[in-house]
């Protein structure tokens, strides 16, 4: 049905070089205000991410928790907890590495729920804040210091770089600390040290992670023609339908990557919600609602049978948790 327009919006991307320049984080590719284009600017650090962050340090971090703990809770909120939410729920946690948890509610219900399923001494807590003063979370770490007994070993912090937190996690002789790039945002953060340090923590193989990530680059590189480039592709795709009101976008997954579905679901509300425009995306659904979703796109992620992260050892397999390349399926 929009065949014409889907074909024009992508030469368009191709002649006006959209992808080249987005690896390039020119932010006039979305504003042509320059103040709002600075803003944008600052915040694409995670497209170069794989090169900012220590991977031998990661290792390195991963491999001293490993057979220490029982459990690891991260303290965020909003954007510094979406990605561990995926990695726990996708890939569960390797032999010898603690469950994880991920607390981002103040209500005392929630935390006395989680607070049951712990044990104290054996859990090692990530609190994670990109400002270093959410609220919020600094309240989550109070609780759980004075429960630990004020044990700032029990602790790993991740945060911009010179922040309150960083300071107040070296002056409490945390474990660790992470200083991220600070040209991150937390919503676009999962490959940086606020999803890896938790990714590290439940014991995932990162070298098959970057790879996967490494090899999805490659797909959506700045040379690649946007009929070609999977995100290009469906970001066209989906930006020709929202023109015509066909807004409302479902996505179905497989039951075992049900919370990388989720996690989408939530960048799209995010954007809708800050914009008034684009999609406002839904991912639960049912399949049996299909039929009567010819006005809404939809986008479907497959994956294999079984849990995405077992390998024949047990092991977590980032790799295999990759979905096939997004179908976008806009009914007509």
């Amino acid at each position: 049905m929009y065949a014409e327009d889907f074909r024009a919006i992508v030469k368009q991307l191709d002649h006006e070089f959209i992808a080249g320049r987005i690896w390039n984080k020119d932010g006039s590719v979305w504003k042509s205000h320059a103040p709002t284009i600075t803003k944008i600017e600052n915040r694409l650090g995670w497209l170069d991410v794989s090169k900012t962050i220590d991977h031998s340090r990661l290792k390195a971090f991963q491999s001293s928790v490993k057979d220490k703990y029982t459990g690891a809770v991260v303290l965020g909120m909003g954007g510094s907890s979406l990605a561990p939410e995926v990695f726990a729920a996708t890939f569960g946690h390797a032999a010898g590495f603690p469950t994880l948890h991920v607390l981002d509610s103040t209500n005392p219900d929630q935390i006395a729920a989680l607070e049951a399923k712990l044990d104290i001494p054996t859990t090692l807590f990530i609190v994670s804040s990109k400002s270093g003063t959410t609220i919020e979370t600094q309240a989550f770490f109070n609780y759980f210091y004075d429960r630990t007994g004020r044990n700032g070993k029990q602790f790993v912090a991740v945060t911009d770089p010179g922040t309150v937190l960083a300071e107040e996690a070296r002056a409490k002789g945390f474990l660790d600390v992470f200083e991220n790039p600070a040209d991150i945002g937390g919503r676009y953060s999962a490959l940086s040290y606020f999803g890896l340090v938790p990714a590290a923590v439940i014991g995932l193989d990162l070298d098959r992670l970057w790879a996967s990530a490494a090899e999805m680059m490659k797909a959506c590189g700045p040379d690649v023609i946007a009929n070609q480039n999977p995100a290009a592709y469906l970001g066209a795709l989906m930006g020709i339908l929202a023109t015509k009101g066909r807004d409302k976008v479902a996505i179905f997954t497989s039951p075992s990557i049900a919370a990388f579905g989720s996690w989408v679901e939530q960048l799209h509300r995010r954007k809708h919600r800050q914009r008034g425009q684009g999609h406002r995306a839904d991912c639960r659904l049912d399949r049996r609602h299909a039929a009567r979703l010819r006005q809404r796109p939809s986008v479907h992620l497959y994956q294999g049978e079984g849990r995405p992260g077992q390998r024949g050892d047990g092991r977590p397999n980032p790799r295999a948790a990759r979905s096939r390349p997004p179908t976008p399926d806009a009914g007509d």
